[in-house]
């Protein structure tokens, strides 16, 4: 099994995608729309890694206590996906999702 991708929340897209990519020299793959959950997300990638960042319109500012390591250790990580060798497409169960 290896790291298939990592998944973030962010509160603008289009700046976060930029930071990413100016700053650790992320490189943009595309954005998709999932407007029933009204979300937009884009995946990048960093040599074999690829960092999905997801933007919604309902999402809050974060909260101070996410800004202290101390304090935001605690809370854990938005997502993290893997894939198998065995199986390399869940397509049938994600298309069957209902959001």
């Amino acid at each position: 099994m290896q790291l298939h991708h990592f998944g973030i929340t962010a509160r603008n897209l289009t700046e976060t995608i930029h930071w990413y990519s100016e700053k650790l020299g992320f490189v943009y793959d595309y954005t998709y729309e999932v407007e029933a959950l009204n979300m937009k997300a884009a995946f990048m990638t960093l040599d074999d890694f690829r960092l999905e960042i997801f933007e919604l319109q309902s999402s809050a500012p974060m909260p101070e206590y996410r800004s202290e390591v101390a304090t935001n250790i605690r809370v854990g990580n938005q997502s993290c996906c893997s894939r198998c060798r065995r199986h390399r497409s869940n397509s049938s169960y994600i298309e069957g999702a209902r959001y």
